[in-house]
């Protein structure tokens, strides 16, 4: 079964999963906290729009495809990494003189401090990169000035989530997001940031200074027909599911060349007809599709817009094992193509992809190569858009 990521965009119509949303936000002073996890950060501090406390926790509102927002993506594979940005604003006229924050597990009993941070960038030395000995994500901040806007996007490596990891924040209400974070395989987070550098240890809240919570989180799964993450660097480019074989009759990859924004791909359904009658192709590619299509649809998204974040190609593989869905009589090597289906403001599109790239400044969308033997039918096609894609 395929899963569409829960406020992600599938196609160019969808609008981003996280806006800002100040009137959701709550302060709370001197809360104890658990850290856990596997974590990689991203630090940028900027200006932002008004907060109405002083200073005040938020889930930022960045400019689309510069920045995250939110959790994302929706839905993540179990071991595959999850991107949670925060915000903290300085809505005071005094200055903090010194601004710390740490990530902690909600789960209902305590957890050990979190371990594997493996990626930080930061304009501002704010998140320290530890050595392998170190365990425990630290971000700390000076002279926050009044007006200033502090944004944390941190990514985590997530297990199989448990409902449990979202009670402490729900219960306690810390500035809960849009979504509604409900279901049995959720990961959730609390941002703690403090005037105080407390640690975990402080659950008797004696240190003195402030401390704002905020969470957020995403469902996780473990369904092999589906490959969801986020791309924080290049080494996490390719994000493929399943491989063929032992009974899966398709697999789908997605190979981009941007980082910081999500993947995810999916397949696992049979093509179903087209109904020629409602299709914007024309008459007899929508019957040679119904006639000659096999296997299973390819659902891809790609960043959060329905592209990547600067507007580049990505490339999408398929690859069918012919003992589970055998190729029609007709089709071959020469002729094989891929039907694909996208939507954008303006309504759905529907296109067939047919020719072969050129080898410099192809026109797309385009087929970058197809194989077809007794044990394998593969195609990548080069596109712009989400959206789905079937072979016929």
């Amino acid at each position: 079964m395929w899963f569409r990521p829960a406020g992600v965009a599938r196609d160019e119509g969808d609008s981003m999963r996280a806006t800002k949303g100040n009137g959701r936000v709550r302060a709370w002073r001197k809360l104890g906290v658990f850290i856990a996890g596997s974590v990689v950060a991203l630090s940028v501090i900027g200006s932002g729009t008004a907060f109405a406390a002083t200073p005040t926790a938020d889930w930022g509102s960045f400019t689309p495809d510069t920045l995250t927002t939110g959790a994302q993506p929706g839905l993540v594979s179990s071991g595959k990494v999850a991107s949670f940005t925060v915000s903290l604003r300085n809505h005071d006229t005094s200055t903090i003189s010194q601004l710390f924050l740490k990530a902690v597990l909600q789960a209902a009993a305590p957890a050990p401090e979190v371990t594997g941070l493996y990626f930080v960038s930061a304009n501002r030395n704010s998140c320290v990169q530890p050595s392998t000995s170190q365990t425990t994500l630290s971000c700390s901040f000076r002279n926050v000035k009044p007006g200033d806007e502090v944004i944390v996007q941190v990514g985590f490596t997530v297990p199989t989530g448990t409902a449990s990891s979202c009670l402490e924040g729900k219960a306690k209400n810390f500035g809960i997001p849009s979504s509604t974070l409900d279901g049995s395989n959720m990961f959730c987070l609390n941002f703690v940031w403090s005037t105080t550098g407390a640690t975990t240890s402080d659950q008797n809240n004696t240190s003195h200074g402030d401390v704002w919570n905020f969470y957020d989180g995403v469902a996780t799964s473990t369904d092999t027909n589906v490959a969801s993450t986020y791309v924080f660097k290049s080494e996490q480019f390719t994000v493929a599911n399943g491989a063929i074989g032992g009974g899966n009759g398709q697999s789908t990859k997605a190979v981009v060349n941007q980082a910081l924004q999500g993947v995810t791909v999916s397949d696992g359904t049979p093509i179903q007809a087209i109904d020629c009658t409602t299709s914007a192709l024309s008459a007899s590619d929508c019957a040679n599709f119904n006639k000659y299509k096999f296997g299973e649809w390819s659902f891809m998204t790609i960043g959060t817009t329905g592209s990547q974040p600067g507007g580049g190609a990505f490339a999408i593989t398929i690859s069918i094992d012919p003992t589970v869905y055998p190729l029609p009589p007709g089709v071959n090597k020469n002729n094989i193509a891929v039907y694909h289906q996208y939507a954008t403001t303006s309504g759905t599109v529907e296109e067939i992809i047919s020719s072969a790239c050129a080898r410099n400044n192809p026109t797309l969308p385009c087929l970058s190569s197809v194989s077809v033997s007794k044990t394998l039918v593969q195609v990548t096609f080069l596109s712009l858009h989400n959206g789905k894609g079937g072979m016929y």
